[in-house]
């Protein structure tokens, strides 16, 4: 990617290459505090419980979560970073993300989880 002012410039191995390995990384150390017996600040210890498999759950989550990924030309964790760039625009996608993240909490014991 290469940004039009020529300031940030990288090859598209690199930033795969990147994420690929601090995807590595923090897989790795789930698997690690998984197996470890894990505890939290409390000193209690971490369960991890398995979920269900869920069609519609991943379907129609995917479908939402991906509809607004496209529509604000954004993944979710830089918009705050396009706004600190001088996209004003993306204000309106930081309200709408938490417009939905706070009707996900009206609506939860409704969803299929």
């Amino acid at each position: 990617m290469v940004q039009n002012s020529g300031n940030v410039s990288f090859s598209g191995f690199s930033y795969v290459r990147n994420n690929w390995l601090s995807s590595c990384h923090w897989g790795t150390y789930g698997l690690v505090h998984e197996k470890n017996n894990a505890k939290d600040s409390s000193g209690a210890p971490i369960v991890f419980r398995p979920k269900a498999w869920s069609i519609p759950r991943y379907l129609f989550g995917g479908i939402i979560f991906g509809l607004g990924w496209a529509l604000s030309g954004a993944c979710p964790g830089p918009i705050v970073v396009n706004i600190g760039a001088g996209f004003a625009g993306y204000i309106v996608v930081l309200v709408a993300a938490m417009f939905g993240t706070f009707l996900y909490g009206v609506l939860r014991d409704k969803l299929p989880h």
